[in-house]
């Protein structure tokens, strides 16, 4: 979410300008951009697993890979808000603070912070509507009751999904000046 300050950053400084004189179209910086969040998204992930299975003993569940395709796709979504982020605000403050609150709350009612099945019906309603919700629902599925990366492809294909709808709104609202 924190990286969509560098696209403000860029427009105020006019870099976003200069690029956009370039032959590159507006749809190619945005997948260039997009694509740099999920590659180090992806070595983080990979870090952060290794780190958890290797080090701490972490079980990653039946399907490591399913759950490394899962947290890619959530990846892909944040990316994605990343962008719009950058896309919607003009300073990159902004962007760093309104990353830190959508972070927190995103965790806290995507169930992050305790477990869904200790909220009301209504609450849960709402982990639903967030990427996080998706997410640790495929993860507790994956890890905790040891389901195969097939039981969690509809939490893949929702986050997929977040993604996408992000992405276009962000790139349709994408300005190359301040």
């Amino acid at each position: 979410l924190f990286s969509g300050s560098v696209i403000t950053a860029e427009r105020k400084s006019g870099v976003l300008r200069r690029i956009g004189m370039s032959p590159a179209s507006k749809g190619d910086v945005v997948a260039g951009k997009l694509l740099g969040r999920i590659l180090i998204a992806a070595a983080q992930i990979m870090f952060l697993l290794a780190v958890g299975k290797f080090l701490f003993r972490i079980s990653l569940g039946a399907s490591p890979g399913g759950l490394f395709l899962l947290m890619l796709s959530f990846a892909f979504a944040m990316g994605s808000l990343s962008i719009l982020f950058g896309a919607l605000f003009t300073d990159p403050d902004q962007v760093t603070t309104i990353g830190i609150i959508t972070a927190m709350a995103m965790g806290a009612l995507g169930g992050c912070w305790w477990p869904l099945e200790v909220v009301s019906a209504p609450m849960r309603v709402v982990a639903y509507c967030l990427p996080t919700g998706w997410t640790r629902s495929g993860i507790h599925r994956l890890i905790s009751f040891g389901m195969g990366a097939s039981d969690v492809l509809p939490n893949i294909a929702i986050l997929f999904l977040f993604g996408l709808v992000f992405l276009v709104i962000g790139a349709r609202r994408l300005k190359w000046d301040v």
